[in-house]
Protein backbone atom coordinates (compact mmCIF):
# COMPACT_ATOMS: atom_id res chain seq x y z
CA UNK A 1 0.00 0.00 0.00
CA UNK A 2 1.05 3.81 -0.46
CA UNK A 3 2.25 5.68 2.63
CA UNK A 4 -0.38 8.06 2.26
CA UNK A 5 -2.87 4.93 2.59
CA UNK A 6 -1.42 3.53 5.34
CA UNK A 7 -1.50 7.39 6.93
CA UNK A 8 -4.87 7.52 5.96
CA UNK A 9 -6.42 4.61 7.66
CA UNK A 10 -3.77 5.44 11.02
CA UNK A 11 -5.34 8.95 11.08
CA UNK A 12 -8.75 7.43 10.69
CA UNK A 13 -8.17 4.38 13.43
CA UNK A 14 -6.25 6.49 16.19
CA UNK A 15 -7.51 8.18 19.62
CA UNK A 16 -5.39 10.84 19.05
CA UNK A 17 -4.08 13.72 16.39
CA UNK A 18 -1.88 12.59 13.39
CA UNK A 19 -1.10 14.79 11.14
CA UNK A 20 1.08 14.73 8.59
CA UNK A 21 2.36 17.37 5.16
CA UNK A 22 0.39 17.39 2.05
CA UNK A 23 0.90 19.13 -0.76
CA UNK A 24 0.93 22.96 -1.48
CA UNK A 25 -2.24 24.23 -3.64
CA UNK A 26 -2.77 26.59 -6.26
CA UNK A 27 -3.94 28.87 -3.57
CA UNK A 28 -0.78 28.40 -1.57
CA UNK A 29 -2.69 26.51 1.15
CA UNK A 30 -1.88 22.98 1.88
CA UNK A 31 -4.01 20.52 0.40
CA UNK A 32 -6.69 18.12 2.16
CA UNK A 33 -4.54 15.70 4.04
CA UNK A 34 -6.55 12.72 2.22
CA UNK A 35 -4.73 14.19 -1.31
CA UNK A 36 -1.32 14.65 1.15
CA UNK A 37 2.38 14.71 -0.12
CA UNK A 38 3.46 13.21 -3.68
CA UNK A 39 6.03 11.58 -1.90
CA UNK A 40 3.33 9.83 0.55
CA UNK A 41 1.26 9.13 -2.60
CA UNK A 42 4.35 7.65 -4.72
CA UNK A 43 6.04 5.27 -2.30
CA UNK A 44 4.40 1.86 -0.75
CA UNK A 45 5.42 0.65 2.56
CA UNK A 46 4.29 -2.81 3.62
CA UNK A 47 3.32 -3.39 7.65
CA UNK A 48 5.16 -6.74 8.01
CA UNK A 49 3.04 -8.03 11.57
CA UNK A 50 -0.35 -7.08 12.86
CA UNK A 51 -0.54 -5.58 16.47
CA UNK A 52 2.15 -3.47 15.99
CA UNK A 53 2.37 -0.07 17.91
CA UNK A 54 1.99 3.09 15.78
CA UNK A 55 5.72 3.79 16.84
CA UNK A 56 6.79 0.18 14.98
CA UNK A 57 4.72 1.56 12.05
CA UNK A 58 6.35 4.51 11.74
CA UNK A 59 9.93 3.41 12.56
CA UNK A 60 9.59 0.10 10.33
CA UNK A 61 7.28 1.05 7.90
CA UNK A 62 6.77 4.56 7.27
CA UNK A 63 9.61 6.28 7.88
CA UNK A 64 11.82 3.53 5.68
CA UNK A 65 9.76 4.12 2.71
CA UNK A 66 10.06 8.08 2.54
CA UNK A 67 12.88 9.93 1.01
CA UNK A 68 15.33 11.83 3.18
CA UNK A 69 14.28 14.63 5.30
CA UNK A 70 11.40 13.26 6.52
CA UNK A 71 10.74 13.16 10.39
CA UNK A 72 8.32 12.20 13.24
CA UNK A 73 7.81 13.92 16.02
CA UNK A 74 5.94 12.59 18.93
CA UNK A 75 3.96 14.59 21.37
CA UNK A 76 1.87 14.57 24.27
CA UNK A 77 -1.72 13.66 22.52
CA UNK A 78 -0.16 14.15 19.06
CA UNK A 79 1.90 12.48 16.90
CA UNK A 80 2.93 15.29 13.39
CA UNK A 81 4.96 13.36 10.16
CA UNK A 82 6.82 16.42 8.13
CA UNK A 83 9.43 17.34 5.79
CA UNK A 84 11.54 19.38 7.44
CA UNK A 85 14.28 19.81 10.18
CA UNK A 86 12.48 21.52 12.72
CA UNK A 87 12.81 20.03 16.72
CA UNK A 88 9.84 21.06 18.50
CA UNK A 89 10.24 22.00 22.41
CA UNK A 90 7.60 19.93 23.75
CA UNK A 91 8.56 16.77 21.50
CA UNK A 92 8.96 13.78 23.54
CA UNK A 93 10.14 11.71 19.94
CA UNK A 94 12.09 12.06 17.16
CA UNK A 95 12.24 9.62 14.52
CA UNK A 96 14.35 10.75 11.14
CA UNK A 97 15.24 9.14 8.06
Amino acid sequence: MTVLALLLLLKEQLPYDLRYETDIGTNKKSVKHTVGHVDQRSHVCDVPRSNMTLREILIECVIPALPEGWMVTIFPGRVILYKEPTRYRYGLEVIAR
